[in-house]
């Protein structure tokens, strides 16, 4: 694959290994084509050798055209034809396999639909095939494999769509920090608090934060599957941009004084610096920090009052909502519910009372 393509893939949210891996399939599903093909007496009379080596052609023109989508549907139509050409231990192994591949990554209608689908394995191996139970068992195995390969297909789609709209934040992240770079060299005061010798190395420790941070979650994607594992690496390659920019609010919420995050003697160079690292290494952190500062109302916390990180702080609405919970509290204590307050009953017209009774009792939907 040319430079070209590589950088295409990148940006349009379709990573290098993933056509590795749909070139790696293609040459496995025409590795196993040859082999039935020199197995069977008269390969070119089967229709479905001629299928399968028309939908590997179509598999390998969709890569020179990095057509992610229509390479592996060819594959997969190739390896559902394959079906036809199998012998009937290989059916059994098939079977086998697919019912616990669909029963572990299925849900919902798939599921149900290839359990009803597929064969107890144990029951097939149990006794020889006849012609009519092999073609029964063929045509289970092919529409449960386009099953599970259509739920491949929407997943993968629905990552890549994922991986081009967070490419798409990552240079718009760049931007906006080059931006605030740019702005501060123009219009703040080389020894002010704003300028960029003080937010450079600020936002270098929060990206430096969130390399620490996507190491630290790195260690745990051999636990997570495929798709799990490329949509983490995708949002990691944005970590340190997120960090820095974390960062950069953090300083600026520390600069401003609308919140106490720290003791006031203590603010300075170095506390901007081991907050901005924090920054970009918890998530949490700047999320409880936005809130205090959503919640504050625009006045300034005093300095009795320092930033609970733990919590939410309650103000307006919040605090009338807690006062109430505490009266309740003290007026019920736990284990006692209030009693019901009574509804008044509605007053009916005499002489329809056993009527609207008698056709209550007639009618099926009360």
């Amino acid at each position: 694959m040319s430079t070209f393509s590589f950088l295409a893939s990148t940006f349009s949210g379709t990573p290098k290994f993933k056509f590795d891996r749909l070139k790696a399939e293609w040459r496995t599903t025409r590795e196993r084509l040859e082999a039935v093909k020199a197995r069977e007496a008269a390969p070119a009379v089967a229709w479905w050798a001629a299928a399968a080596e028309h939908s590997l052609a179509s598999a390998e023109t969709a890569l020179q055209e990095l057509d992610l989508d229509g390479g592996w549907g060819a594959v997969h139509d190739a390896q559902r034809f394959l079906v036809f050409g199998m012998n009937d231990a290989e059916l059994v192994a098939q079977l086998a396999s697919l019912s616990e591949e669909t029963r572990v990554k299925l849900t919902g209608w798939r599921l149900k639909a290839t359990t009803r689908l597929l064969p107890d394995p144990a029951t097939v191996a149990a006794k020889p095939l006849d012609d009519e139970s092999r073609e029964r068992l063929r045509q289970a195995l092919v529409e449960s494999l386009a099953v599970l390969h259509g739920h491949s297909d929407n997943s993968y789609h629905q990552l890549r769509l994922v991986g081009r709209q967070l490419n798409y934040l990552v240079v718009v992240c760049v931007l906006v920090l080059l931006g605030i770079f740019v702005a501060s060299s123009q219009f703040a005061e080389i020894d002010s608090s704003l300028s960029v010798s003080a937010l450079l190395p600020v936002a270098l420790a929060g990206a430096l934060g969130g390399i620490v941070s996507a190491m630290w979650q790195l260690s745990r994607v051999g636990q997570s599957r495929i798709p799990e594992a490329w949509l983490q690496g995708v949002v990691t390659s944005g970590r340190p941009l997120v960090g820095a920019a974390s960062a950069l609010f953090i300083y600026a919420v520390l600069q401003s004084d609308l919140i106490q995050l720290i003791d006031a003697s203590k603010v300075g160079f170095s506390a901007a610096l081991v907050l901005g690292f924090v920054a970009g290494f918890s998530e949490k952190f700047v999320l409880r920090t936005v809130e205090k500062v959503a919640g504050n109302d625009g006045k300034n916390a005093t300095a009795s009052e320092p930033l609970n990180l733990t919590g939410r702080p309650r103000g307006g609405s919040e605090a009338l909502e807690s006062e109430a919970e505490a009266r309740d509290r003290e007026e019920f204590p736990q284990g006692q519910e209030p009693a019901p307050v009574p509804q008044p009953t509605p007053k009916s017209a005499p002489g329809k009372t056993a009527r609207s009774s008698r056709a209550a009792e007639s009618d099926p939907e009360s």
